[in-house]
């Protein structure tokens, strides 16, 4: 008989599983090389002062600690001695309070990062949690309760309350996801947070850790999950506003764009000012300006709470986007937002703080963004007016008289001149005034600025715009007054003066720039003489306006006056706005499409529709005519969707009857992308006439990011993700081309016509073959337009000789045919191609 002795040891007397040592010491490794990756691509937010990126940064620290004395506890465990005893007892400790920390951080950052607060009673449980958590380390100096490190042997075990400690750090982990929810339910807005990319990994590795023995996963799946969030946060740069944390302009068009304040939820707009914010700046600087704003944002938040999602639309303005069309709860934020002001204000901060306000309900459904942003503001500016009519010093600036409130309503705060409204009541007092006294009216206008604010920004643009201005004020004579007009204009009234004298004036502005190397655009100035008594100020500069529209394509001429014959044009001009509603109505305006032919079988593989207008009463009006007018006075968007309308109808006839089909370009202006809902519109268009949607290519020109280039990447993108393509016309006409190629989702480029019309010329030749090499290496389908001859002909073949496919379209091949036209001789091919 065999007597089998069984001996049966206490958990906390059993020996720690043996670990795999190597296992654990690659595990941490990784974490600390995915936290050293982190850290370079991300190291600007190590250097901010948002508490949302400080929060990141002391989650980082905590774990890259913990990666090291996580394999440092595994490697002395069992070593003899009495520093290794010490060492790993506080090894062991500082885990655990680390684990703690580590819970508090990421519940305050995502509350932070999601502007929502948490009940008082959720509040105290979770500080209860934290306080347990923190005593039962304490605890376990005197009593094992969650390790014990044997004396002698120096051996690791769990204690009795081990797995409770875990639970609760698991605890806070789906606490953390079910705020995320629950704050997303209620704001019903749209958050870039990749909140199972942090959650999921760490509740994963707390898992393993706490239920199994002998495995490193807890801090190398941390370190997974910070390196995941922080390069996810990296897509929220677009949307989030550096210096207050809020999201910026672009998120709201994001949410437009993208129906997320349409039914069936109920939402309100409102606009927030801060009132006196100059004399902030103008009196404590801006860094103390940048405080205000930072301390105004935070106060918005709080009284906003889970409501709603505050946005900082521009300078010193601030959207609102609120949940709820309740106006007795809307009526409460707005109080609580003037409360929260007049906290910040009482404390220590030396300025003073409020806030003017106007809000409506939001109806997407009916109304265009733009006109609920128009009707907003005009609210917010009848709130001012009560707010200056009351306060005849502004509490930021003691002594500041109402004197000087008016002279700061009626200035430009950048540049110092007249705003428009009141340059021109100021204009019309003087011309109104009876006397002898002749004057001209100046427009000086800027060129390509919205091209240059694209790409150097607005802080760039307005001191250039500054800078001009102040030079201007040293040559010219003293009876006169200036102010700006719009972004890119400045207005001047002054009493009558030769041209001869005028163009020395700019000379001699040009000059003095060069010679002090200020950066200035080219501008133009335009010149209306001599004002009539029936002329009102605004119809005056309007005029001068248009002599710099007319010269605006003449680089050597820089200032001309206005005369009879621009007189007419101007009245043309007037004629055709008066009558283009009625022509779409009517359909005056027909669609015509030229083909475009592979240079190597000849066959047409695509085309372009261009658009004509044929009045009953004065005939053909040339693109060239209407086309830039339409774009000036915004009803270019109207004709670009009558067009895109016209070829899916033409294209659904050709479906429907079976015909061979190739893709057709149709146009976008570069004022089309003011519409916040373009990529949608669009593509709702199309879909209405079930048109598949690579058969359509939108064409856009090189200088259309002129106005707003982030604004137009977004929409570009959302047409590209929809299966639209992309066409860059007019490549190689402009200084942003390449540019262009390198930001934008380019699928084809046109070549611009003056390119192949030169083609003789050795330069013109080198730009075609060198845009043909970039379009070749990017594998990008080149299309030339304006082949006009058989000579210009030869010349391409010979530069492709069969080394790349090119589409050639002009004048040689066919003119813009009518939609029957183009659709015979596409069936006489038989071919059915797409780019």
């Amino acid at each position: 008989m065999y007597e089998i002795l069984i001996i049966y040891l206490p958990e906390s007397d059993r020996p720690m599983q043996q670990p795999n040592l190597q296992a654990i010491i690659i595990a941490n490794l990784i974490g600390i090389i995915i936290l050293f990756i982190t850290v370079v691509d991300n190291a600007w937010r190590f250097r901010t002062r948002a508490l949302q990126d400080r929060l990141l940064t002391l989650m980082v620290l905590t774990c890259f600690t913990c990666c090291i004395t996580d394999p440092a506890s595994y490697i002395l465990n069992g070593k003899p001695g009495n520093a290794v005893y010490v060492i790993l007892i506080g090894c062991n400790i500082w885990m655990f309070i680390m684990c703690t920390l580590i819970n508090d951080l990421l519940i305050t950052f995502l509350l932070h990062y999601l502007g929502m607060t948490i009940s008082k009673i959720h509040k105290c449980f979770l500080y209860l949690l934290s306080c347990i958590a923190m005593a039962l380390i304490v605890i376990n100096f005197f009593t094992p309760v969650l390790f014990e490190i044997s004396k002698g042997d120096n051996i690791y075990s769990r204690g009795p309350l081990f797995l409770a400690y875990g639970l609760m750090h698991i605890f806070f982990l789906i606490d953390a996801g079910l705020i995320y929810f629950t704050a997303r339910r209620k704001s019903g807005m749209l958050k870039f947070f990749p909140v199972w990319t942090l959650i999921g990994p760490v509740i994963s590795g707390s898992l393993i850790q706490y239920f199994f023995t002998g495995v490193s996963t807890l801090w190398p799946f941390i370190c997974i999950s910070l390196g995941g969030i922080m390069f996810g946060l990296q897509n929220d740069l677009l949307f989030r506003d550096k210096l207050t944390s809020l999201n910026n302009r672009f998120y709201l068009d994001y949410l437009i764009s993208n129906r997320s304040l349409t039914a069936p939820d109920a939402f309100s707009l409102m606009m927030l000012d801060l009132n006196d914010f100059k004399s902030i700046n103008d009196r404590f600087g801006h860094t103390v300006g940048d405080q205000a704003l930072s301390d105004a944002a935070n106060a918005f938040t709080r009284s906003v709470n889970s409501l709603g999602e505050v946005i900082r639309y521009a300078g010193d303005e601030f959207i609102v986007i609120l949940h709820t069309q309740d106006p007795l709860l809307i009526n409460g934020i707005l109080q609580a937002i003037r409360n929260n002001l007049a906290v910040v204000s009482a404390s220590d901060r030396p300025y003073t703080l409020s806030v003017s306000a106007g809000w409506s309900e939001l109806d997407l459904r009916n109304h265009e963004m733009d006109e609920h942003l128009m009707h907003i503001d005009r609210l917010m500016y009848e709130d001012k007016k009560k707010y200056y009519a009351t306060h005849d010093r502004c509490s930021s600036s003691p002594g500041h008289s109402s004197y000087d409130l008016l002279v700061k309503l009626e200035k430009d705060s950048i540049t110092g001149l007249y705003n428009e409204l009141f340059f021109f009541e100021y204009a019309n007092r003087m011309l109104s005034v009876e006397g002898n006294e002749s004057f001209d009216m100046i427009c000086i206008e800027i060129e390509s600025y919205n091209i240059l604010r694209g790409r150097y920004g607005d802080a760039f643009c307005q001191n250039m715009i500054s800078s001009l201005s102040d030079t201007l004020m040293l040559y010219l004579p003293e009876d006169f007054i200036m102010g700006r007009i719009g972004d890119d204009c400045i207005g001047l009234l002054m009493s009558h003066i030769s041209m001869e004298k005028l163009k020395q004036i700019i000379d001699n502005v040009v000059l003095r720039k060069q010679k002090k190397h200020d950066f200035v655009s080219s501008f133009k100035c335009g010149v209306y003489s001599r004002i009539d008594d029936n002329c009102s100020a605004e119809s005056a500069f309007r005029n001068a306006r248009a002599v710099c529209e007319s010269i605006r394509y003449e680089p050597d001429h820089i200032v001309a006056q206005f005369d009879n014959e621009l007189s007419d044009k101007l009245k043309r001009k007037k004629l055709l706005e008066n009558n283009m509603h009625t022509a779409l109505v009517n359909r005056q305006f027909q669609v015509f499409y030229q083909p475009q032919y592979q240079l190597g079988d000849g066959r047409i593989r695509g085309a372009e529709a261009l658009t004509r207008w044929f009045h009953p009463k004065y005939g053909a009006v040339m693109p060239s005519e209407f086309i830039p007018l339409f774009e000036q006075n915004g009803f270019i968007y109207m004709l670009d969707k009558y067009v895109l309308n016209q070829v899916c109808t033409d294209m659904r006839q050709l479906i429907d009857n079976e015909y061979d089909v190739v893709p057709v370009s149709v146009n976008i202006s570069q004022s089309d992308f003011d519409k916040s809902n373009l990529a949608d519109t669009l593509e709702r268009i199309v879909d209405n006439h079930n048109i598949p949607h690579e058969l359509i290519i939108f064409e856009i020109t090189e200088s259309v990011d002129a106005r707003d280039h982030r604004k137009m990447l977004i929409i570009l993108n959302q047409l590209q993700n929809k299966g639209f393509s992309i066409s860059l016309d007019d490549f190689g006409s402009g200084y942003s081309t390449l540019n262009a190629l390198g930001d934008m989702p380019i699928d084809v480029i046109k070549l611009d016509k003056s390119i192949v019309q030169n083609i003789r010329n050795s330069k013109y030749l080198a730009i075609l073959q060198g845009s043909l090499f970039v379009a070749n290496k990017l594998d990008i389908p080149a299309i030339v337009e304006g082949v006009d001859s058989e000579d210009q002909m030869s010349y391409l073949k010979e530069i492709c000789s069969g080394k790349m496919d090119l589409y050639v379209q002009g004048f040689l091949f066919s003119e813009p045919m009518q939609f029957e036209d183009l659709s015979l001789r596409i069936a006489e091919q038989s071919t059915r191609y797409y780019y």
